[in-house]
């Protein structure tokens, strides 16, 4: 299928441009993060030509030596480095050919000599001095020992740094085994089978695949060839257009996230931001009732403000309730995971709102492979105590469920918005959203580039979100979209976009997370890009009722959220200016 394809295509890319990079490549060094490790000045017992010189990197970082000069004060030699070496790695120099060092490979071929009473060598990182010899402190030119580095942390021109090496040396170069898998990995010299990652002895070349979002048998490509099996997959959205106040009859998603309460048989667990659904909330005591492992995960502002009490209802039940202790940032996850095989997500908080009053939506997947990636980030946060930036990028990204290929993410260790970016871009004829919060500049001004390419692009904002500050409705009207403000009387609660619903790779990104920098880099959110046509489609379809739900003057609108006729009615201040209905001078004064 050509989502997969050109998804593997672009990781294979990246990977064979990182294929003899397993460790981080820097350029800029320090004085004394490279040093000149070995010389051969005086040849060996083969020739006194053999000359040869070795740099040692003392780092536990790959460094890109290309540029860099190792010259003589003389002038001869005189060489401009080519290559990198790897962390705590070696680089060989070689006179004239491969020969110099006959029982090993060369990273570089140098000309020039070196003269048998001394030179001064510096070694530069363009106008930076990273290791300088100004003599011959140690060798032999009659026995062929070599001069040797044995103390890297002082001036090669200290005669205590040097001392006589073996006969004819022991000449280093870049290739390493430092994880002991038998493959050797070398950013300069070419091998057969080659080591794409020598920290890692599960990863060589010919290891089995795994999904792990890794390339364990290094052939440029990431979990290839892994179906995770067929997934079920249900996607449900509330009705609340018209509505001007809370209902607490359950509608078919409210039904179907009780349903898989009530039918667990073993575990339930929760990561949840609001809480005040008693349907929910009670359904959640009677599978502790009956003998389901409940756990729970909230924020702190959730748990000890407006709905501590539903909270404290569930742990006088006796179902354990852990929740972050971060003031600055949310736990804003709205996911269930059942019995390790069912994952329920989305934007609906489990909140007399949530259900009856926004507009949200949840998806539930049934498979194991992608309930164990969400186990993981549970875990980390209620075994782990692990929230916000302390958490770690620790879950698999990418999955294949009978053709149907999603990926998982969670804010902020996971770089959610650079994954929503790539597949933004990847864009060819429609992009729609629907979102609360969209701060995000980044994201914002890749919309008017693909809008400015040609490409359709529209979304609903709700009207609380439109009026912050630093909202892109502005932005994306002043480049001549008309994306349309909310004017019905719930939230437009959505965190979702659908791009190219009948195109070659239909997708929809949905969850938790708001296309802010909070979202991004501080609260714990998790989100799903799912490339299918059918639920393309489907979420397609429901912005579709939004959108035709208002007419043109909600386009690039500036109303407030308390003046649509169903808000002005519902008893509640919808803008959070203080005032309330009739008594908001927002309120347009027609009843619903």
């Amino acid at each position: 299928m050509f989502f997969w394809r050109h998804r593997l295509l672009g990781l294979a890319l990246l990977l064979f441009i990182l294929l003899l990079q397993p460790s981080a490549t820097i350029n800029a060094a320090n004085p004394l993060d490279v040093v000149i490790q070995e010389i051969a000045w005086m040849g060996t017992t083969t020739s006194t030509y053999d000359e040869w010189i070795v740099l040692t990197n003392t780092t536990n970082n790959e460094i890109d030596i290309t540029g860099w000069t190792l010259n003589a004060a003389d002038g001869s030699p005189t060489i401009t480095l080519d290559g990198a070496i790897p962390a705590n790695g070696s680089f060989l120099l070689e006179r004239t050919d491969d020969n110099s060092a006959p029982t090993t490979l060369a990273d570089q071929i140098y000309t020039g000599s070196l003269g048998n009473t001394g030179e001064n060598l510096t070694l530069s990182a363009g106008t930076n001095s990273i290791d300088n010899v100004d003599t011959w402190y140690a060798g032999d030119n009659n026995t062929k020992e070599t001069m040797y580095r044995t103390n890297p942390n002082i001036s090669g021109t200290n005669s205590n740094a040097w001392t006589n090496g073996a006969v004819d040396g022991s000449p280093q170069n870049s290739l390493t085994d430092n994880d002991n898998d038998g493959y050797l990995y070398s950013p300069n010299i070419a091998t057969p089978t080659p080591d794409c990652d020598d920290t890692d002895d599960a990863i060589y070349p010919g290891a089995t695949e795994i999904l792990n979002q890794k390339d364990d048998n290094c052939d440029g490509q990431i979990d290839e060839g892994l179906d995770s099996g067929p997934a079920a997959i249900s996607v449900y959205f509330n009705d609340t257009l018209t509505a001007s106040g809370y209902s607490y009859t359950p509608d078919a998603m409210e039904q179907a996230l009780v349903d898989l309460i009530n039918n667990a048989t073993t575990s339930i667990d929760a990561a949840l931001y609001g809480l005040d659904r008693e349907y929910v909330r009670d359904a959640l005591i009677n599978a502790h009732n009956r003998g389901v492992a409940v756990r729970i995960v909230g924020d702190d502002d959730a748990y000890l403000g407006y709905y501590g009490a539903h909270y404290a209802a569930l742990e006088n039940a006796g179902i354990p309730v852990v929740h972050d202790n971060r003031a600055s940032t949310i736990e804003h996850n709205k996911f269930f995971i059942f019995d390790s095989q069912t994952v329920w997500t989305g934007s609906t908080n489990i909140t007399n709102s949530g259900f009856s009053y926004n507009s949200n939506n949840s998806i539930a997947i049934t498979s194991a492979a992608l309930a164990t990636a969400y186990t993981q980030e549970f875990e980390e946060m209620f075994t782990n105590n692990l929230f916000s930036i302390y958490k770690t990028d620790n879950t698999t990204h990418n999955f294949l469920f009978d053709g149907t290929y999603v990926e998982s993410y969670f804010s902020p260790s996971d770089n959610v918005e650079q994954a929503v970016y790539e597949e933004l871009s990847e864009a060819t004829d429609e992009i729609y959203f629907a979102l609360f919060y969209f701060t995000s500049d980044s994201l914002g001004d890749l919309l008017v580039s693909k809008h400015q390419a040609g490409v359709t692009v529209d979304g609903i904002f709700d009207a609380v979100g439109a009026s912050n500050l630093y909202a892109e409705d502005n932005k994306l009207c002043a480049a001549g979209m008309t994306p349309r403000i909310e004017n019905f009387g719930g939230k437009v609660h959505h965190k979702f976009a659908v791009i190219d619903p009948f195109g070659a790779d239909p997708v929809v990104i949905t969850g938790s997370y708001n296309w802010t920098s909070a979202g991004t880099d501080a609260n714990d959110e998790n989100t799903l890009i799912i490339h299918d046509a059918a639920i393309a489609q489907a979420y397609y379809n429901e912005y579709l009722r939004m959108y035709n739900s208002m007419d043109a003057s909600a386009e690039c609108a500036t109303y407030s959220a308390e003046a649509n006729p169903y808000a002005c009615y519902d008893g509640k201040d919808n803008d959070f200016d203080g005032y309330i209905d009739s008594n908001d001078f927002d309120c347009n004064g027609v009843a619903p």
